[in-house]
């Protein structure tokens, strides 16, 4: 399978099939969220299923107007997001978030769901038992 890489403000973006790894870099400015969430909403399109890894080692805290992008965006369905290298204050921000896109989403816009692992090797497990259950058949 191919990857693509590119670069969205200062941040490395790597696509793999289902698969969008984000390595924050410095400030995560609005215009950046919006393209991250649209390339997003592609792959859940071309996929029906959006994983997105995001190391946020070297992030700085989102402003409130990314956090406003984020806690507002029309989910297509229910991506899975998971973060590692994520400091105590990254995790609240996180849960802030979260806790206002449950609150603000407009009618019947999906949650993502959001998951904190320690390291990148534990974050790919992640996506793999995920994965594993998205495709799983369901038992009626």
């Amino acid at each position: 399978m191919d990857i693509v890489r590119r670069k969205i403000g200062s941040h490395e973006v790597e696509i793999e099939g289902d698969v969008m790894h984000v390595r924050f870099r410095g400030p995560y400015r609005p215009d950046d969220a919006r393209e991250i969430l649209t390339l997003s909403d592609q792959l859940f399109r071309e996929h029906g299923t959006m994983f997105s890894l995001a190391d946020l080692a070297y992030a700085q805290q989102p402003g409130p107007e990314t956090r406003r992008v984020l806690a507002t965006w029309a989910y297509l369905g229910e991506y899975v997001g998971i973060m590692y290298g994520a400091s105590v204050a990254h995790r609240a921000v996180i849960r802030l978030v979260a806790s206002a896109h449950r609150l603000l989403r407009p009618a019947r816009t999906p949650t993502p769901l959001i998951e904190i692992c320690a390291t990148e090797a534990e974050a790919r497990q992640l996506v793999d038992r995920r994965r594993r259950l998205h495709s799983a058949p369901s038992r009626s």
